[in-house]
């Protein structure tokens, strides 16, 4: 069976083979996936969506950028103003509408999400960094980001965690100079504690209600009746069974 390579879950529909033109695409996007630690990866149809998706998202932000770091080439005042923005679109209209600071395209709802670094708040700012990292917020004058970029965002983002997850998960089923069966890895992963493990939970459960038991008969005076108190190591080891 199948594994997708991108979210690491069994495929039971349909897949998509990776040709190293997407290959190229997820190195792009997602640096830390290594595709040659499995032969013959594949992806799912949601990750190859996702991957469509996002790369032209990224796609589109990079080429403004360019344009606008060469605007500012130019520029007279310190930053970029939305007017001049537009011009970078050779666009001859005037605008009072924002504009989005990643796809440059006016904001007509109001729904927008401020990015200027003192209005981040920790969760934003560190979208920004790990899937922008080339985003100057100090181009352009209060830049903000449109409802529809900023969903792009987010799905990239959350992407990345997951890749980033499954990554550090294969890391201990890496031998050196050998590849990986995710099938196997997703089957280990599935697995219950070994009985080592649960043995070892049952002798913990024990000897915290022995020490519970101690602790009773330790308080109490030496007039005191306690034998209904005592209980006998064998009954322990009886109620741990069931």
């Amino acid at each position: 069976m199948e594994v997708c390579r991108l979210c690491l879950k069994l495929l039971t529909g349909s897949f998509y083979k990776l040709e190293e033109s997407y290959k190229k695409i997820i190195n792009d996007l997602i640096p830390e996936v290594n595709l040659e630690i499995s032969s013959d990866p594949v992806i799912c149809t949601q990750c190859l969506l996702s991957i469509d998706e996002l790369y032209t998202f990224k796609m589109l932000y990079s080429q403004n950028e360019q344009q606008l770091k060469h605007k500012i080439k130019d520029l007279v005042g310190p930053k970029l103003s939305e007017q001049e923005i537009l011009q970078c679109q050779h666009s001859p209209e005037k605008t009072k509408e924002r504009l989005c600071r990643t796809c440059l395209k006016c904001i007509e709802n109001n729904a927008f999400t401020v990015l200027k670094p003192s209005c981040c708040d920790a969760y934003l700012e560190s979208m920004l960094q790990t899937c922008l990292p080339d985003l100057d917020l100090d181009i352009s004058q209060d830049p903000v980001m449109c409802e529809k970029c900023f969903n792009f965002l987010q799905k990239f983002h959350n992407l990345k965690s997951v890749c980033q997850e499954v990554e550090e998960k294969l890391k201990k089923y890496h031998p050196e100079n050998s590849l990986i069966d995710l099938y196997n890895v997703v089957l280990e992963e599935s697995l219950p504690k070994t009985t080592t493990d649960t043995n070892n939970d049952a002798v913990n459960v024990k000897n915290e209600l022995l020490d519970d038991i101690n602790d009773v008969i330790n308080g109490l005076d030496d007039s005191e009746d306690f034998s209904n108190i005592i209980v006998k190591q064998e009954e322990i080891d009886i109620k741990l069974e069931e």
